[in-house]
């Protein structure tokens, strides 16, 4: 519900729902620049990564395209890797647990999940285990800012039971499209997008650019790094490298569309940046 509130805001105040996308985006560059100065170690090559999504034709799309909510919700995870980037050595996850609790109430709660995980994941191979659950006791404000964006809905009469029923819902409808599991990255490698409606073809992407495949691989290449142990990697690209896993774990679960990829993006270009420059 809070990311259609903020479309209302717009209408509300400008008369028009398009310029919701206006910030988001402003604020989706903003956050990749914080990102890439704080992993890179260089402002100026940060502008990199920012250069590759301004340009990104699936970015652009967002900002063209009549609101969605794939554009609303890119700002608040990526904000929320900054708070944790942040917060993660005092082991205090407030502005981190506003964050996540903001990106599960704009679209869906997936993207919030994938990034408990993420931080999860960083934090058990820091052995940081107290501020595991730290992080955990943190992210009860996270539910608690998910469930405020229903409470209209609740004052509408709409039971907690019901409530339950709508992330039922949701669920169902991500688990309908658990099929042809890898072929995410047949898209991003070569353009062939699995259909999974009328024939079910191979079909191109309108919005594919070389960017995809190269930053697959490079991030590929990361991974690669990180694994072998034999790179001694700063803690800030090693969050990134384990976000774009997690991240692409997901995606390969089944078919997609393209707009999924706008949480991958982001992180990918500054990993993709660290290994060219690496």
């Amino acid at each position: 519900p809070l990311g259609k509130y903020m479309i209302g805001l717009f209408i509300l105040l400008m008369k028009n729902d398009k310029f919701i996308v206006l910030p988001s985006a402003i604020f989706t560059l903003i956050a990749v620049w914080i990102i890439a100065s704080m992993t890179l170690k260089d402002k100026i090559v940060a502008l990199i990564p920012v250069a590759l999504l301004a340009a990104e034709p699936l970015f652009l799309g967002q900002i063209r395209t009549a609101p969605l909510l794939d554009i609303i919700q890119l700002p608040w995870i990526l904000f929320a890797i900054t708070a944790f980037l942040w917060e993660r050595r005092k082991g205090k996850f407030f502005i981190t647990a506003v964050m996540i609790g903001l990106v599960m109430a704009t679209k869906t709660i997936i993207p919030g999940i994938l990034l408990v995980m993420t931080f999860v994941a960083f934090l058990f191979l820091q052995r940081k285990r107290n501020h595991i659950v730290q992080l955990i006791l943190w992210l009860v404000i996270s539910v608690i800012i998910f469930m405020a964006s229903y409470a209209r809905t609740f004052m509408s009469g709409y039971t907690f039971a019901d409530f339950i029923g709508f992330q039922k819902w949701i669920f169902l409808y991500q688990k309908s499209k658990l099929i042809f599991p890898f072929s995410v990255w047949r898209l991003l490698l070569f353009n062939q997008w699995q259909a999974w409606w009328g024939d079910m073809r191979i079909i191109s992407a309108d919005d594919w650019r070389w960017t995809w495949p190269v930053s697959t691989v490079l991030g590929a290449f990361a991974i690669g790094f990180f694994a072998s142990r034999k790179v001694s990697i700063k803690d800030p690209i090693v969050l990134l490298i384990l976000w774009f896993v997690v991240m692409s774990a997901f995606l390969s679960l089944g078919v997609v569309s393209s707009r999924f990829f706008l949480p991958l993006f982001p992180v990918s270009f500054i990993v993709g940046t660290w290994v060219v420059r690496f």
